[in-house]
């Protein structure tokens, strides 16, 4: 059964438009619950929401940030957090069993039916899906580290930076007194057609008071996916990065170089950037090429890039592996780079195109996702490429950004526009808070499968 809307589009829009810090009843502090996937550790999405933790922890009184995964290993370091900010640590989703012990069991046991009920899946591998997720996502909402403090003394927002994963807690995170959710979708917790089905869509997105998308075309994709959720139920709230105050001035000498960045597997393609340049090479240039990031094709890809530069004249291959975000920065810094490459089958926004952006690199980018708001002759970033086009034909249009006049692309401008952090952490915060402010805010109040 629905609930009844608490509130007009109208009130709601003009609610999530507000900005600077949450506002709680007197007396009550304002408390924002932080999910995350990797982050404070510095890997995975540290990058994705390291920008924007000092603008949210501007707005509210005290934040915990809680991640769904721990340090890959020992050495991985941590971010040091803002002075009213505390780290739980990792989340372990427990039993089903020790979930549903204690006083609230009844209610998240009826959060879990209401859950598998909106998803109404015939699909039976789907339904055993939704099942593991409600395992997954009961379990941490549990978690005490989670429940303390949680009483009538705080106004509660829940953020999850991630629609799968930690974020299957807010169908039970968000149905607590004084707590409104938010959950922000990138690409594989977005675009299901592409990879695969996602569990709890319904009662995830019915339960947040409001969803953030990080490009325009992520949010047309939702809104066409579920077409219940109100256009205004979905905002763009999109990534960004820092950058320099300026770029070293980039003196041309040969070999061209060109970088990529981005795990080594099926979707990211990255076989393909090593025949683009390959052909390059073959055409008579001179090519350098450094790709950071590991993966589960990286050994495969080693041995044909060895092949390759043995039978190919004027071809260098780098395949650098894992590197901290630090050291691909200082990449940029340090090094002559003329053109950034990425060729994935499927995108949101790659933060990695941003940077380099920020850095002054010219870009050659699949028109995939959300890559065309950032890429694209008319932005003056660079070039898209059809994800269908040959390897000779992406080659040419390599080779036109390389051989360009000086000036022809100015990517550092969309950069500022779009994509510079000081301003997009600023909006995500504003965003956030204005939830926690709005009148109309609150769990599974604003619209119905």
């Amino acid at each position: 059964m629905c609930r009844p809307r608490k509130a007009t589009h109208g009130s709601r829009t003009e609610a999530l438009s507000f900005s600077g810090a949450a506002t709680a009843p007197p007396g009550r502090r304002s408390r924002l619950l932080l999910l995350t996937g990797n982050f404070p550790h510095r890997e995975g999405d540290f990058p994705f929401v390291a920008p924007e933790i000092g603008a949210l922890a501007g707005r509210f009184d005290e934040v915990v940030v809680a991640s769904f995964h721990g340090p890959s290993g020992p050495g991985v370091p941590q971010a040091e957090l803002p002075p009213n900010c505390r780290y739980v640590g990792p989340l372990r989703p427990g039993s089903l069993c020790l979930s549903l012990r204690g006083i609230a069991s009844l209610h998240r046991m009826r959060t879990m039916w209401s859950a598998l009920r909106l998803g109404r899946s015939s699909n039976e591998s789907h339904l055993i899906a939704d099942l593991k997720a409600c395992r997954v996502g009961l379990a941490i909402a549990a978690d005490p580290r989670l429940q303390a403090d949680r009483g009538s003394e705080a106004v509660t927002t829940v953020y999850s930076f991630w629609g799968l994963e930690a974020g299957l807690a807010i169908p039970w995170l968000a149905a607590q007194p004084s707590t409104h959710a938010l959950v922000r979708l990138h690409r594989f917790d977005l675009y299901d057609d592409v990879t695969g089905y996602h569990p709890l869509r319904p009662a995830l997105f019915r339960a947040a008071d409001a969803i953030l998308a990080i490009s325009d075309h992520g949010r047309a994709h939702l809104l066409d996916r579920y077409p219940p959720i109100p256009a205004d139920h979905v905002l763009v709230s999109r990534l960004g990065v820092a950058g320099p105050a300026q770029v070293p001035v980039n003196r041309r000498v040969d070999p061209f170089a060109v970088v990529s960045c981005s795990s080594v597997t099926e979707t990211k393609a990255v076989d393909r950037i090593l025949e683009v340049v390959a052909s390059l090479a073959r055409s008579g240039f001179a090519i350098r090429w450094t790709h950071f990031g590991d993966g589960p094709g990286l050994e495969d890809l080693r041995i044909r890039a060895v092949a390759l530069t043995v039978a190919t004249p004027g071809l260098e291959v780098e395949l650098a592996g894992w590197r901290s975000n630090d050291d691909v920065l200082a990449h940029y810094r340090q090094a002559q780079v003329d053109l950034f490459v990425n060729l994935s089958r499927s995108e949101g926004v790659p933060v990695s195109l941003m940077e380099a952006a920020a850095w002054g690199v010219p870009l050659l980018a699949t028109d995939v996702g959300g890559v065309a708001e950032i890429v694209g002759a008319e932005l003056g970033s660079g070039l898209l490429v059809d994800p269908t086009s040959s390897t000779d034909q992406i080659a040419a249009q390599a080779l036109e950004i390389l051989r360009s006049a000086t000036g022809r692309f100015a990517p550092r401008q969309v950069w500022a526009n779009r994509f510079d952090a000081t301003a997009t952490s600023v909006r995500a915060a504003d965003l956030v808070a204005g939830v926690a402010a709005s009148p109309a805010a609150g769990p599974n109040g604003s619209w119905c499968p």
